[in-house]
């Protein structure tokens, strides 16, 4: 990638960003799964994903379309063909 390159995708703003999710339903994300809006459409994939013994629930990160970035937006996420219910949270999961 050259230097007009990276000015230009600079310029354009932000597509994703990298937030935290928490599941609402049953189910363990994992990387490389994709999470969809409502209406059906991809925005965006799990980069990281696992059950905290903390927490004891799901968690996980991942790059998600700006427009759903905010906390608390609901979202689908989509395990081997079974739509499930996560929600964008705060990070770290984990507070002293």
């Amino acid at each position: 990638m050259n230097k007009a390159q990276i000015v230009g995708k600079k310029e354009a703003g932000l597509t994703r960003n990298l937030v935290g999710f928490k599941m609402l339903e049953k189910g363990i994300p994992r990387q490389g799964y994709s999470l969809f809006s409502f209406d059906n459409k991809e925005i965006g994939k799990v980069t990281s994903g696992t059950h905290s013994p903390t927490l004891d629930e799901p968690i996980g990160i991942a790059f998600i379309d700006v427009a759903y970035a905010k906390e608390g937006t609901e979202f689908l996420l989509d395990i081997r063909g079974r739509k499930v219910k996560a929600v964008v949270c705060k990070t770290p999961f984990v507070t002293k």
